[in-house]
């Protein structure tokens, strides 16, 4: 079902700032077939995860078959970093398929609200990152995903450094309450957008600092918005 199409698939590889950003456009093999699929499962609602709406997991055999495609795809285009493929170094690998809920309203445990806004999917970390990717399953277009950076702190990606200032989350991470963000704002630049478009997957480093973006909040009360997610822990120091 999670087949890559290999005969048709295009991949561009971009720069924003430092940091290499992979387009691939044409990916799965049988995108219709996830989309069926999912909608006859049962979303699981996450209480402590940042996600506005709810998850479909994989499962764990067919995830790490398909995973272990994805390396080989990806290191067949070039990509240089190393697969951490032991979870006791850093983290398992995921692979999900995400729903989006523009009336989804939860509390985290420490009082933040699940929202769209700027943020990170990788921990500080000197070694390890993580390639976080989507790939979006809608036909019905509009907005993508945005890569921020944070005007006063002059910063768009976190690191351990960050870690040891006083107060860092609240300076970096300046909204609890659910909102959404597209365009820039008066904390966030909108360094780069990665416009949505059926069956196309959209790769980055997860520490760099971004967010869904939806430009009519009224758009996805009447559209779906369907994704794939990617989070595949990876060494941060390229191979050679």
């Amino acid at each position: 079902m999670f087949s890559i199409d290999y005969d048709n698939v295009t991949v561009n590889n971009i720069k924003v700032k430092d940091r290499d950003v992979y387009i691939i456009d044409n990916f799965y093999k049988y995108p219709e077939r996830i989309v069926d699929y999912l909608k006859k499962q049962n979303f699981k609602r996450e209480e402590d995860n940042y996600y506005p709406g709810d998850r479909l997991y994989i499962h764990p055999e067919e995830k790490r078959m398909h995973l272990d495609a994805f390396r080989n795809f990806m290191e067949g285009i070039g990509y240089k970093n190393g697969w951490v493929k032991n979870p006791r170094e850093w983290k398992a690998s995921n692979f999900v398929i995400s729903k989006y809920n523009p009336f989804y309203r939860k509390k985290l445990p420490n009082g933040q609200a699940a929202n769209a806004n700027p943020h990170i999917d990788a921990r500080p970390n000197k070694i390890y990152n993580s390639l976080v990717g989507l790939c979006y399953l809608t036909k019905d277009i509009h907005g993508g995903t945005g890569l921020y950076r944070h005007k006063k702190m002059d910063i768009y990606c976190f690191n351990e450094e960050l870690t040891k200032q006083p107060d860092i989350m609240p300076r970096l991470f300046p909204y609890w309450d659910y909102r959404l963000i597209n365009k820039s704002c008066e904390h966030f630049e909108l360094m780069k957008l990665l416009p949505m478009k059926w069956n196309r997957l959209v790769l980055y480093d997860g520490d760099i600092l971004h967010s869904m973006y939806i430009e009519d909040p009224e758009f996805y009360k009447i559209h779906e918005r369907i994704t794939t997610n990617y989070f595949v822990s990876v060494y941060k120091n390229k191979l050679t």
